[in-house]
């Protein structure tokens, strides 16, 4: 029988809804990746920021395919991002979209299974298409996904429990006359079920050809989740939920349409997805204060929301203290 922790499921991996933002902190690279196998420990908590700033990302809708996503770096720049596509509880990348070449899949290269458990494997093979602005390369491949690992991360941002670690190859070649591209990306991706997005992410590509393609190239990069802003309404428990903040230096007021006589935990988090302050709280109203015992610097916070005796997805908000 597996330890307890290896028995950890993943329901909601990569199961975006149209105005999630997911916001990433990018990192130095780890020596490793770290161990396969149960009850392991990932510690990237020392992993220093890299220089390269936040990196934001927003889920849009693309209404060319029922179902797709796309996912945007720049929001405000077409043809940008990664399009996912989501078919029979799986997901799928469609496209990789730039402003320098489009790479299309068909029919489309699996990302991963949306419900997720300690040792799942699986795979499919598609055709693919590179465009760029004097060359169109035709081709195709395979991905594959295995949940490979289970126990607990660490991060700059926090320690997550009951964490699954999947290990994802896309391997693909494309050519047209003489000249060959081969693309083998690796990527090891952090889940747990209380975020729909990697909590810690490792990508490394080794890129080489023939032709005009020859040159070997090995890039890689490391990023960890600071928060995921929910669009729309999230359900809590069996009932749906409406909340809003507002904080100043009187404290934080909370009103919110929750399960009654739930007990849930609120927290401030700053940006980096610190704990700034935590409570508890019964929901026997639709209003509540909370001091906690000091004034915060202006900007920007995360509030968190999550019933207690309950797993589930939490509500986040972003409020703005002048």
């Amino acid at each position: 029988m597996l330890p307890f922790l290896a028995q950890a499921q993943v329901n909601h991996a990569e199961d975006f809804t149209t105005g999630d933002v997911l916001l990433y902190m990018v990192c130095t690279m780890p020596d490793s990746p770290g161990s396969a196998g149960t009850a392991v420990i990932w510690d990237f908590s020392s992993a220093l920021d890299s220089g390269n700033g936040q990196h934001t990302t927003w889920v849009l809708d693309d209404t060319a395919v029922v179902g797709d996503q796309i996912l945007s770096a720049f929001p405000y720049l077409n043809n940008t991002g990664n399009r996912i596509h989501k078919s029979g509880g799986r997901s799928f990348l469609a496209a990789v979209l730039s402003p320098s070449l489009t790479y299309t899949y068909d029919s489309g290269a699996l990302v991963l299974d949306q419900a997720l458990s300690y040792g799942l494997v699986d795979s499919n093979s598609f055709t693919s298409v590179l465009t760029n602005a004097t060359n169109t390369l035709t081709g195709g491949g395979t991905a594959m996904i295995e949940v490979d690992g289970s126990g607990t991360l660490k991060t700059p941002a926090g320690n997550y429990n009951n964490v699954l670690r999947v290990k994802r190859i896309i391997d693909n070649v494309d050519s047209f006359t003489n000249n060959s591209l081969h693309n083998y990306q690796v990527s090891y991706l952090w889940y747990d079920d209380l975020h729909t997005a990697p909590l810690f992410r490792i990508d490394s590509i080794y890129r080489s050809g023939t032709g005009i393609f020859q040159n070997s190239v090995a890039t890689g990069s490391a990023s960890y989740l600071q928060a995921v802003f929910a669009a729309g309404v999230k359900p809590v428990a069996n009932s749906r939920a409406n909340a809003s903040v507002h904080l100043d230096d009187n404290g934080l007021v909370l009103n919110a349409q929750l399960e009654n006589a739930g007990e849930y935990r609120i927290s401030i988090l700053d940006m980096q997805g610190r704990s700034l302050y935590s409570n508890t709280f019964r929901a026997n109203g639709s209003s509540w204060q909370f001091n906690p015992g000091r004034q915060f610097p202006g900007g920007t916070y995360i509030i968190e929301i999550k019933e207690t005796a309950k797993a589930g997805r939490p509500i986040l908000l972003k409020t703005v203290k002048e």
